[in-house]
């Protein structure tokens, strides 16, 4: 079967904006730090230089030179930039790993339950969703709902009840 061809790389705006947009706002603030680290350090030798009665040094100028501030802002800026990152993707790993605890508990004890996501995870749209789904399987198998403290479980199935219930083509 061929797959189909994604016609957007923007899947949801409400889960990948929020990436993009913090990824935007960390290329402009560490170009501007940058710069601003870049301006200092210039500033600083060319007033050095000022009060020496001395020409600027070609030295001021030079990669070498402008290396202090580059790794400065980098060493600054970057475990700023990962724990941010790393809040942020946890408003979406959170909400999953939440969904994946709820599919292991049905598998194993046959109750099937609402999901609760904490206020402001990226998966809010999904959480309803989710919880459509488990209410219409409520309806149409109502011992997969928990009664009170009560957990009903279903039978377990076998591999040979999976293949006598394995629907064969009528000849």
């Amino acid at each position: 079967m061929k797959s189909k061809s994604r016609k957007s790389n923007l899947a949801s705006w409400k889960i990948q904006g929020p990436v993009l947009l913090r990824l935007l706002v960390y290329l402009i603030g560490y170009n501007a730090a940058l710069l601003a680290m870049l301006i200092v350090a210039w500033a600083t030798q060319a007033s050095a230089a000022v009060l020496q009665d001395a020409p600027l040094p070609v030295r001021s100028m030079s990669f070498r030179s402008q290396l202090g501030p580059v790794i400065a802002c980098m060493l600054f800026l970057l475990p700023v930039m990962l724990w941010d990152m790393l809040r942020l993707t946890n408003r979406v790993a959170g909400p999953i790993y939440r969904f994946q605890e709820l599919m292991k508990d049905f598998v194993k004890s046959g109750c099937l339950q609402k999901a609760k996501i904490r206020k402001g995870d990226l998966l809010m749209d999904f959480e309803k969703q989710f919880n459509e789904f488990v209410e219409a399987v409520h309806a149409l198998y109502p011992e997969t709902k928990a009664s009170g403290s009560e957990i009903r479980l279903l039978p377990k199935v076998t591999e040979s009840a999976m293949a006598d219930a394995t629907p064969r083509p009528v000849a």
